[in-house]
């Protein structure tokens, strides 16, 4: 089991990098934190296209670093387990709310 900074160095973690930290994908995220919707359904898809399955510990890797990312947009994780729409490559994640104070 790798470690959050060995997923992120390894090739796979590369490939979901390369999604998260897309301009677009990062407004996708944001967009579907503010209808109350998880934003790991806006790159679910797309991650296992580019990048295919990836095991349980690389998921909470990913959510992980979208976390992370949107703490960066004031963006803060409210509450956990919400279903994903089908056909993704998650089936339950975290959904997000503003962090008080922050506008951006």
């Amino acid at each position: 089991m790798a470690s959050f900074e060995e997923f992120k160095a390894s090739k796979t973690g590369e490939g979901v990098g390369a999604i998260l930290f897309d301009h677009n994908w990062q407004v996708e995220m944001v967009c579907l934190a503010k209808h109350g919707l998880p934003p790991a359904q806006a790159v679910g898809a797309e991650i296992a296209a580019k990048v295919g399955a990836l095991d349980d510990t690389e998921k909470q890797h990913v959510g992980r670093w979208i976390r992370d990312i949107l703490a960066e947009k004031g963006w803060k994780p409210v509450t956990k387990g919400a279903r994903v729409a089908p056909g993704n490559l998650f089936s339950r994640a975290a959904l997000y709310g503003r962090i008080e104070g922050e506008v951006r």
